[in-house]
Formats: C-alpha cells, structure tokens, sequence
C-alpha cells in the first residue's frame, strides 16, 4: 500500500523548505550547490511530484558522509542529502518543528540552536552560542570549576 507524502506534509511546509535552503542552504560544512535554484525554476511541477509520491519511495539516495575536521582538533561526522531529500526532510521538520521545540529543555540547560520560525527558516534567532557562552562565564565566577560539553 503507498500512502502518499501530502497525508504528511503540505504545500506550505515545501514552500518553506525550499525558501529555507535557499536562504541558508541545506548544510553548513558543504560549499553551496545550485540544484536549489534548478528546482525552484520548476517548483509548481517539483512540488506536484513531491506531494504525490509515495512515502516509500520519495527519497532518492544515501547521503553523502564525511569527516570533517573541527576548528581546534579532532573531526565529526557531517551528512550532505541529495537536494530534493534535503527539501523533504526540511518540510518534515517544519511540519514537526513547533512541538519539537515545546517539549526542549529551556534554553539555560540547552544552548543549541532554538526553533522560532519566520517565513524563511527555523533559526530567527540564531544559534544559541551566546547564550552558552554567558552562560559559562556567569558559572565561572560563581564556580571555581565549570565543565561544559558540546555534543
């Protein structure tokens, strides 16, 4: 049985996918490709084909995974989606985002980057790494120890 992607999401969540990565692309580590503005060219038959393909069967590839190296030392792994699964998925989470951030602990335990959506993106506000770094440093003049993690 297929069940169709428009019983999950809607043609506004694959509007604002789009506009997101075109916005703020689909990564952070990957140099900016232009499939993006290829299938915004033909976004009105692109999203037809989106909404009703079948779940199963809507994405198209594994993601690209690399090693990336991090600033000071060490490396982490990175994921780079083919465009259109990158549009998908971003559509799924803004069909999910609103919840997601409900139910996250406040932004004094969790410093990562917060959901307040606008008509581009997740992230109006930014990622967050200020307040983890006031944070420290308010715990480091109150402790004679603080020891933090990035995970």
């Amino acid at each position: 049985m297929t069940i169709p992607l428009k019983k999950f999401i809607s043609d506004e969540s694959l509007d604002f996918a789009l506009r997101h990565v075109l916005d703020f692309y689909d990564t952070d580590f990957f140099p900016r490709i232009e499939e993006f503005t290829a299938l915004a060219y033909s976004w009105s038959d692109v999203k037809t084909h989106i909404l009703n393909s079948d779940l199963d069967g809507v994405l198209s590839a594994s993601p690209i995974v690399k090693p990336w190296p991090k600033a000071k030392s060490g490396y982490r792994i990175v994921h780079r989606l083919e465009a259109l699964d990158a549009i998908v998925y971003t559509a799924f989470a803004k069909t999910v985002a609103q919840n997601v951030e409900s139910a996250r602990a406040d932004e004094k335990t969790a410093c990562s980057y917060r959901i307040s959506l606008d008509h581009h993106g997740f992230f109006q506000y930014g990622s967050g790494f200020h307040i983890y770094r006031e944070r420290n440093e308010n715990l480091a003049a109150k402790y004679p120890y603080v020891l933090t993690a990035d995970i």
